[in-house]
């Protein structure tokens, strides 16, 4: 089977585990490709950061208050995010230079999410932001930083969030490790 098949499959596969199931398992399954893209990049030093910010991230989405995804939901989202970031990594896409624009499109955020919930992607990738400033090495968390920042801005279009939602990240993230 050829890569574009490959790519084609997992992009089908990927959507028909979030179809119907919410924009809270979009959020988690979304959050976790990036992140998963992202690692591919740059791998942790520690793979208790990744743990950490998932575990934050997830309880975030499991509140009754938010979108009460039961812990099943999540563990398919999550799957479901990995498995499409693998596919582009074991297909060779992310050494070709495939564009991560290209890729945020495949995850469905620019036309499945509404404001509020594009806020709470970027909200999940800022906790991911500072659980990596508050475990790893300044080389990774300059790339991590930059990368974050940008997906944010630039890709999640949440230039007038950034500041006020990182300080929420900050305060979430403190509260957690308390």
């Amino acid at each position: 089977m050829d890569n574009e098949t490959k790519l084609e499959e997992a992009v089908e596969k990927y959507e028909r585990i979030l179809e119907n199931k919410g924009s809270g398992v979009l959020i988690i399954a979304a959050f976790t490709a990036i992140s998963k893209w992202l690692r591919y990049e740059k791998e942790f030093k520690d793979i208790e950061t990744w743990r950490k910010a998932r575990s934050i991230s997830w309880s975030l989405m499991a509140t009754p208050d938010s979108y009460n995804l039961a812990p099943e939901s999540l563990q398919e989202a999550n799957a479901a995010g990995i498995s499409l970031a693998e596919t582009y990594f074991e297909t060779g896409e992310i050494e070709l230079g495939y564009t991560f624009r290209f890729f945020m499109k495949k995850l469905g955020v620019f036309y499945l999410l509404n404001s509020q919930e594009t806020g709470d992607l970027i909200l999940c990738l800022l906790i991911l932001r500072v659980v990596v400033e508050n475990n790893e090495d300044l080389p990774l968390i300059d790339k991590y930083i930059k990368d974050i920042e940008s997906i944010c801005k630039s890709q999640l279009e949440g230039g007038e969030i950034y500041d006020d939602t990182l300080n929420t990240a900050t305060k979430i993230y403190e509260k957690f490790t308390e």
